[in-house]
């Protein structure tokens, strides 16, 4: 038996309450860009290198000659960085706060790289060496060659300050190559061991080379490190799979960490920059984001129907704005990913706060920072999938993404629904809000993953629940279990009166992530340890996402005061309520 009510049911949150009497057959919608195509200087392809934290990005790009040229990029307009004179190509590698550019000058085909310095629309040769990064104090790191015995070159990393190149040396061997040099100065990058012919990570520090260790494998480099001391790169371990890593040093210069990165699907990952945050970039064929312990696919994250295949993810600023390259529609280009938050939402069931799992069509609520740039509530059906500029999209475990219809959303909090179709298993929750910043989290979709709403929406206390009572004559009335005291300014229990011996008194209780439950068979429930009969488990119909069940009261718990209702459905037991019995 299944009982209709008329019932305005209120889906609290901490910043506001909505009630949305909606049919559920929500409309999909393309979603908005927070990724940026920086485009090209005319010719055919770019890649970027590095950001800043102002959001300046640098690269190269092929022009309308055929040649690449160094770029800045800045506020959606890719300025051409020109080149050293009677050089035709340059490549930009790294900016700093400041804006100054640092890169490499040459000529198609020739192997002797000219470094240059940009600032304030002037670049200038600064000598014969291949820079690859600048801190903000203007001192530039990179690779320059050595001669020896007048017939051979070797590459050495070099660091160059105030107009003086200086050779950093290597470990053991012949060759060595910087790559990064953080604000204190600290310089990493690899070095060639004359024993086995393999790199191995490097720190140079008030002048000395430290072998940085790999992880548990022969060989390892250092790309990038931070102003906290952590660095990133690429090292074997003990099975010879390159994967990235992110190693930590201690104040004395010795790595106190060392984080394996791992792959995810691929036989390989390297990492290419972290920031102060702790958040890593990189690639595994793939571009990667890893931030607490987890590799992202930066792909999963993109805006539907985006048309972009993110290949190597090259740089990442403390807003978490991300540069690199790609194929978007079939070209290769650069681009800029708009700041990914680096704490990981919370995805939890609307009615409880159960953080363990969601249902397909259950209302779920997401919490984080910066989720939405105002607070708005839908006011129209179907729900839509777009409000105040923040979508959310659901890519559950077989890799489909859909919008989420949405209730409600804030900086900090988001009510939606679990779109229609999603399948059980892994499932991914992005959220991009108008001003383009991205938050992600991760739940578990399962068929059925029951929660009861309570009337002060915290899921405990008084159930959101109403009776309905059927007399021997065939009438019915629908009667409140709880009121609002104004006095108390709270709701207080109205409590259940079993009326006439004739009377049959069914308790309706409101709950969501229930309507996918087997046979009605496995739903079962209890009132004050009093087994009840349940009539119906199912969708309510006239509110989004809200399911129903109908339980029969035993008369038996007469002038029991309150009692608390248990409700396990498939073997997962909701939330606790209560409601009082006269």
């Amino acid at each position: 038996m299944r009982i209709r009510f008329m019932f305005l049911l209120l889906i609290a949150t901490a910043c506001g309450a909505i009630g949305i009497p909606a049919l559920l057959s929500q409309a999909q919608t393309t979603s908005k860009s927070a990724i940026v195509d920086l485009g090209t200087l005319g010719g055919f392809e770019s890649k970027a290198f590095g950001i800043n934290s102002l959001g300046q990005v640098v690269g190269y790009a092929e022009n309308a000659d055929n040649q690449y040229h160094a770029f800045l990029w800045q506020n959606g307009i890719m300025k051409d960085l020109g080149t050293v004179a009677n050089l035709n190509e340059s490549y930009a590698y790294a900016i700093n706060d400041v804006g100054q550019v640092v890169g490499t000058a040459t000529n198609l085909g020739s192997t002797t790289p000219h470094a240059f310095l940009w600032q304030n629309g002037t670049l200038t040769d600064i000598g014969i060496f291949n820079p690859r990064a600048i801190n903000k104090a203007g001192e530039v790191v990179g690779t320059m060659s050595v001669k020896r015995n007048n017939t051979e070159w070797f590459d050495h990393a070099c660091r160059w300050k105030n107009n003086t190149l200086t050779d950093l040396g290597t470990l053991s061997g012949d060759h060595s190559h910087a790559f990064s040099i953080n604000d204190n100065g600290l310089i990493i990058g690899d070095s060639i061991f004359s024993s086995d012919g393999k790199p191995r990570a490097v720190l140079w520090q008030n002048g000395i080379a430290n072998n940085l260790g790999t992880l548990g494998g022969g060989k390892g480099q250092a790309y990038a490190l931070n102003n906290l001391g952590q660095i990133v790169g690429n090292a074997d371990n003990a099975s010879n799979a390159t994967h990235g890593f992110l190693f930590k040093l201690n104040a004395s210069g010795g790595v106190s960490e060392r984080n394996d990165l791992g792959a995810r699907s691929s036989p390989y990952s390297y990492a290419y920059a972290v920031n102060n945050k702790g958040q890593v970039v990189g690639t595994n064929g793939h571009a990667f984001l890893w931030q607490n312990g987890v590799m992202t696919d930066l792909n999963s994250l993109l805006p539907m129907g985006s048309d972009w295949v993110l290949t190597a993810a090259t740089g990442i600023n403390d807003s978490g704005q991300i540069v690199g390259w790609g194929i978007h529609n079939q070209v290769p280009h650069a681009f800029i990913l708009g700041n990914v938050s680096a704490l990981e939402t919370a995805n939890v069931q609307a009615a409880n706060y159960s953080p363990t799992q969601l249902a397909p069509e259950a209302i779920a609520s997401v919490f984080g920072t910066n989720l939405a740039t105002t607070t708005a509530s839908a006011a129209s059906i179907p729900l839509p999938t777009t409000l105040a500029g923040t979508e959310v999209i659901v890519r559950d475990s077989a890799g489909k993404e859909r919008l989420a219809p949405l209730f409600y959303v804030s900086p900090g909090q988001i009510n939606y629904q679990i779109p229609v179709g999603t399948e059980l298993g892994a499932t991914t929750v992005t959220i991009i809000s108008s001003d383009h910043s991205i938050s992600f989290g991760t739940t578990v979709t399962a068929a059925t993953a029951p929660g009861l709403f309570s009337v002060n929406s915290d899921g405990k206390g008084l159930a959101a629940a109403q009776v309905q009572r059927i007399r021997a004559d065939g009438s019915q009335s629908v009667e409140p279990v709880a009121r609002y005291d104004e006095t108390l300014r709270k709701f207080v229990a109205a409590p259940i009166d079993f009326g006439a011996s004739t009377d049959q008194v069914f308790l309706n209780l409101y709950g969501t992530g229930i309507r996918y439950r087997s046979n009605l068979a496995n739903v079962t429930a209890k009132v004050g340890g009093t087994a009840a009969s349940v009539q119906y488990a199912g969708t309510q119909g006239g509110y989004v996402g809200v399911d129903q069940i109908n339980i029969a009261v035993p008369r038996s718990l007469v002038g029991r005061g309150e009692v608390e209702i248990q409700l396990t459905i498939d073997g997962q037991t909701a939330n606790a309520v209560t409601i009082h019995i006269k």
